[in-house]
């Protein structure tokens, strides 16, 4: 959601001496090709450039949040995060630990790839951040939105990613059923939630949360699951969303006390309460006067065509905010 979503191989890491670069991924892209995840087509993409010669695995199983495992010259063939290795009691040396937490601060994400109980090498991923997440991020909490970052990356890549769009709090390594949980957790503490995704993971979230917002450009599930689709794969929308809904409730509230006004006035005059005084309003007059009630609401409904979304202009965070919440299996209160 807050990145472009045009992910990409930046970095190769092969550990095993037995398999060369070409070898490692046909392996890994063959795997993949079992998934519709982004991350596993631009795996996949990428092995396909570099001429590899790939096939359809054999009894392929996608685990949600953790990545894919499939059998690949009789034996078992893992490709996904941390947490898949640690299932399959993959061991992975501090070596190796020490490589994944720098590439996962340089806000990119990796995936293992094991071949039985061997660790064969890893891959980063990277995609770029929206230009304007970080002016958006502001814009909500000028207006006084508490901005939650929910997602199913490790805790170093949502981080890095946080810090950058001036996000503090945080909440990774996440599953579809989690992200429910945590809108939920929110909703019993009495906020409303608005949930911003574009993903087929956010579709349970979106459709639990008080106001479920998709990108146009997400999964379509994501889409029918939400109640307010962004037309154009731009953040700044959410703001526009939410200062058009303030501005329409607000001119709501104005209508109904210029219609209370006017007929709290208007129906005692025409039923004649002033005729003892002589004032007598004639039939014509009073629907004269009904008519213009509902007129004049209407007109001030038609204000609405000249409403301009706020102006927003894209900034760059060149001062991280360094103050990330890192939020463990339970969200701060």
């Amino acid at each position: 959601t807050l990145t472009e979503g045009l992910l990409r191989v930046t970095d190769t890491v092969i550990l095993s001496p037995k398999v060369s670069e070409i070898e490692f991924y046909t392996m890994l892209g063959s795997a993949e090709m079992g998934s519709i995840h982004p991350i596993a087509r631009a795996i996949v993409e990428y092995a396909q450039s570099i001429s590899c010669n790939l096939s359809q695995p054999q009894d392929s199983q996608t685990t949600a949040g953790m990545g894919i495992q499939c059998t690949i010259n009789n034996s078992l063939f893992l490709a996904g995060n941390r947490k898949l290795l640690d299932m399959h009691n993959v061991v992975v040396s501090a070596q190796i630990e020490a490589e994944l937490t720098e590439l996962e601060e340089q806000c990119k994400t990796v995936i293992f790839a094991a071949h039985g109980d061997e660790l064969l090498g890893l891959v980063a991923i990277a995609d770029s951040i929206k230009p304007e997440a970080f002016s958006t991020v502001q814009e909500l909490k000028r207006r006084k939105i508490d901005v939650w970052m929910v997602t199913g990356d490790n805790k170093h890549t949502a981080a890095a990613v946080a810090a950058r769009v001036g996000i503090t709090q945080i909440y990774a390594q996440v599953l579809p059923d989690q992200k429910v949980d945590k809108v939920l957790q929110l909703q019993g503490r009495g906020h409303k939630v608005a949930m911003v995704g574009d993903g087929i993971n956010d579709s349970p979230s979106l459709a639990t949360a008080d106001i479920g917002i998709a990108i146009g450009a997400g999964t379509d599930i994501a889409i029918e699951s939400a109640d307010l689709v962004l037309v154009q794969n731009d953040l700044r929308g959410v703001v526009t969303a939410l200062d058009l809904s303030r501005v329409t409730f607000n001119r709501i509230r104005m209508n109904f006390a210029w219609a209370m006004m006017y007929n709290l006035m208007g129906i005692p005059l025409a039923a004649g309460v002033l005729a003892t005084y002589g004032i007598i309003v004639p039939p014509i007059a009073a629907g004269a006067a009904m008519a213009f009630s509902s007129v004049s609401v209407v007109c001030s409904s038609l204000l609405l065509r000249t409403y301009k979304p706020p102006r927003i202009p894209i900034e760059v965070n060149n001062l991280h905010d360094d103050s990330v919440t890192q939020v463990g299996t339970e969200m701060n209160s």
